[in-house]
């Protein structure tokens, strides 16, 4: 039966197999990072009338605790192609890590996406998504207390150092040897080698306190979109040329820091247009959130956490260059003259994993480097884990032994 708001075109969400090229992604997804998407599900099961952005309609949706196989079924969003597109048409879809497609105007789509995060952090702040009791039983909700995060002054609160360490060598011969090409120049001396394995290896020894700070400052952490880059939005404009959006793939949908929301939103974008509009893009962010409702927050404070979240983004990647050599061996590396080449520009086995890391990585070097982001870890150490915590700073013993 067929009424005018029912939709005919339907989209379905179900996980990878657990077999063949897609079992390690199933792995991750449906037992690393569980219970992702049973929050999806209670995102449009219980929140859809509430959240203050358009999200495609939703339909049914269930998951089992015994298998962690799930559905969802949503309206299928009506995408209308890269062309020149008549008022409310969709474009797209856009995928990671191809920002070249919005045709110059990436950072117009990524203010909208700014809105879009304001929007919904404002509207938790200010009561609208529903009580803190209820959020708590249906959403992921971070806490702010510190013994959740695993605080550890005598010694490193991150991975053990041997291990980070080895990661560490790895893919300074990754980015420095095998995949230079794609990487600016410094990347190959030494002492920028020796200033990503240092920061780095401070980043994983302050990792647990790093992750506490982020999360301590209620002003700081609200309701958001977990991953919401530009492959996670759809976008249309109106009558008079306007942009705006619509989210989808709520996986992990709740609370947690806006530093670190902001920051993967960015991850997959262009370095340049990043970095030139970062402070534009704060004091967007930090006047529409608190029009709206929320807490006045401070630029500095902010933009630390991006940085810094930036470095520990860079981290994952460091662990993934393994998985990188799978998807395009070294062999292959000797032959790529740039990332437009096909075996690491297109999807790899339907999937964008070796795109997405390579672009991250260089996101992070280039954060360390042109942003100083060692510098921004340094005074944290100084201005929040020995000022504010009243912790001496953690010796060289701590952090590489």
């Amino acid at each position: 039966f067929q009424t005018p708001d029912l939709h005919r075109k339907l989209f379905a969400k179900i996980p990878f197999p657990l077999s063949g090229g897609t079992s390690n992604d199933r792995l991750s997804s449906s037992v690393n990072k569980q219970p992702m998407d049973f929050f999806e599900i209670n995102t449009y099961r219980l929140f859809e009338s509430r959240l203050p952005v358009k999200t495609p309609k939703y339909y049914f949706g269930d998951i089992s605790n015994e298998t962690s196989n799930y559905i969802l079924i949503t309206e299928r969003v009506a995408f209308a192609g890269m062309e020149t597109l008549k008022a409310f048409e969709i474009e797209g879809p856009y995928v990671k890590c191809k920002d070249y497609q919005l045709q110059g105007k990436d950072k117009e789509h990524y203010m909208v996406l700014l809105e879009a995060h304001a929007k919904i952090a404002a509207a938790h702040k200010t009561g609208k998504m529903g009580s803190e009791d209820f959020l708590g039983a249906n959403l992921a909700m971070r806490p702010s207390s510190p013994e959740f995060y695993g605080l550890n002054p005598s010694a490193s609160s991150g991975a053990p150092p041997a291990s980070v360490s080895a990661q560490l060598k790895q893919a300074i011969k990754f980015f420095s040897e095998t995949a230079k090409v794609l990487y600016p120049d410094y990347v190959t001396t030494q002492a920028f080698q020796d200033k990503f394995f240092n920061t780095m290896m401070r980043l994983s020894a302050y990792f647990a306190e790093i992750t506490f700070w982020k999360h301590s400052d209620p002003d700081y952490v609200a309701l958001g979109h977990l991953n919401l880059n530009i492959d996670n939005a759809y976008f249309w404009r109106d009558g008079d040329g306007k942009l705006d959006c619509g989210l989808f793939d709520w996986g992990g949908f709740g609370s947690s820091s806006i530093h670190h929301r902001i920051w993967w939103g960015f991850n997959c974008s262009e370095f340049d247009q990043f970095s030139e509009n970062l402070e534009e893009y704060m004091a967007y962010y930090i006047d529409r959130y608190h029009a709206l409702g929320g807490p006045l927050l401070k630029s500095q404070i902010l933009k630390a956490g991006i940085l810094i979240t930036a470095l520990e983004n860079m981290m994952y990647m460091v662990a993934s260059v393994p998985n990188c050599l799978r998807m395009c061996p070294a062999k292959e590396w000797a032959s790529i003259q740039d990332r437009s080449d096909p075996r690491i520009s297109d999807d790899v086995g339907g999937k964008s994993t070796l795109r997405t890391t390579l672009q991250v990585l260089g996101n992070g070097l280039r954060v360390l480097e042109e942003m100083q982001a060692d510098k921004v870890l340094d005074d944290w150490i100084t201005d929040v884990y020995v000022a504010v915590f009243q912790q001496s700073p953690k010796t060289d013993a701590m952090i590489f032994e």
